[in-house]
Order: structure tokens, then C-alpha cells, then sequence
């Protein structure tokens, strides 16, 4: 991971975190739970042709409840798969707390802790219960950051700028996710000239 992160020039706890995030998502393939999460946010990106810092993954949860200790014990339950990766999360450090209370839409927010070697991680799993998702999910590529894939149920292309627009509109002068902006511009830019 060392030898990657001086190629890239990225720091190596980035690599980390975004190896521990491959990580859960790769529990969550082999999870009962695979059908019932879809993938949006800053992990999706990879997807799409770009890769961003990020320290959480998020989640669409399709038919599950959308309870507080009802998502922790779900999270609980994919952490606790051992895979040969050499990421051990730790089901027991799971705690979670509603997140979007103001919202129509309620969420579910469950972090969790896990060691790579000698880094000690931590990270959140960011669930929306109820968001309405159109298109429909489809399945996507995820490349992985040592090489590979791995296939999860995403948003399209369409309705991951769809929601970071929406964002950015809602907030106004007021919008502190910049990252939305620059995360647009870097999936429209190899696109632009289909428009030209």
C-alpha cells in the first residue's frame, strides 16, 4: 500500500480508507444483505471514471427497516464476514444515529472500526431509507484500488448528479460541499464534448 500511495502521490492513510471501504462493500457482495443496498456517493465515483477522497460510503437501503439498531445490527452482521483481504472490522465497535431528521427522508448513519496491519480505521456508513431512485439501480464495475472489481447494485450515472445538483441548488450560498461541484465537473468533463 506504501509502494502504491508513493506512486500516486497520495498519502497512504487515504489508500486505507479506501481500502477499508473496498473492504465492506466486497462483505456486502457476499452478504444476504447484497440485494437490498445500493451504492451512491463518493465510492460510486470509481465507477464513473473518477476516484476522490473519501471517508464514508453511501448507501440506498431497499426493503430493510430504516430503525436505527435495526441498520446497526445489519452492519454488524456484514462486518463480522472474514474475508482473506487482511481488513479486520470490527462488529462491535458498530454504533449508529439517525441522520436527516428535517428531511421527509430518513437515514440511518453507523460507524465502525477495523484495523489494516497496524492502522487502526474508522469510517461511516451513510444509509438513506425512502429516497425515491429513478432510473432504476443497475449493477456497476467498482475498480478497486489494488486491482480487480467488484461488482455492487449502484445509482446511474443520471441520478448521481441528479442528487448532488438537487444538493447543491437546496443549499444555495449557504452549500459547504464543494466537493459535489468539483464531483460533477470531474464526471461531465470527459462527457463535454458529446454536447459540443
Amino acid at each position: 500500500m506504501q509502494n502504491l500511495a508513493r506512486r500516486q502521490a497520495r498519502p497512504t492513510d487515504e489508500l486505507h480508507q479506501l481500502y477499508a471501504l473496498e473492504g465492506f462493500l466486497a462483505r456486502l457482495t457476499v452478504s444476504p444483505y447484497a440485494d437490498r443496498f445500493v451504492s451512491k456517493g463518493g465510492v460510486l465515483l470509481a465507477a464513473f471514471g473518477t476516484r476522490r477522497p473519501t471517508r464514508d460510503i453511501d448507501l440506498y437501503a431497499d426493503q430493510l427497516s430504516g430503525e436505527v439498531e435495526a441498520m446497526r445490527e445489519v452492519v454488524r452482521a456484514i462486518a463480522a464476514i472474514r474475508l482473506d483481504d487482511g481488513l479486520e472490522l470490527d462488529p462491535d465497535s458498530a454504533s449508529a444515529e439517525s441522520i436527516r431528521d428535517e428531511n421527509e427522508y430518513t437515514g440511518v448513519r453507523v460507524t465502525l472500526t477495523g484495523t489494516l496491519s497496524v492502522a487502526r480505521l474508522s469510517f461511516h456508513i451513510d444509509i438513506d431509507v425512502g429516497d425515491p431512485v429513478w432510473p432504476a439501480p443497475r449493477p456497476v464495475e467498482l475498480p478497486r484500488i489494488l486491482g480487480g472489481t467488484l461488482e455492487i447494485t449502484g445509482y446511474p450515472l443520471s441520478m448521481v448528479l441528479a442528487e448532488k445538483i438537487v444538493t447543491m441548488m437546496q443549499r444555495g450560498t449557504a452549500n459547504t460541499r464543494w466537493r459535489d461541484l468539483v464531483d460533477v465537473d470531474i464526471v461531465l468533463e470527459p462527457r463535454r464534448n458529446l454536447w459540443a
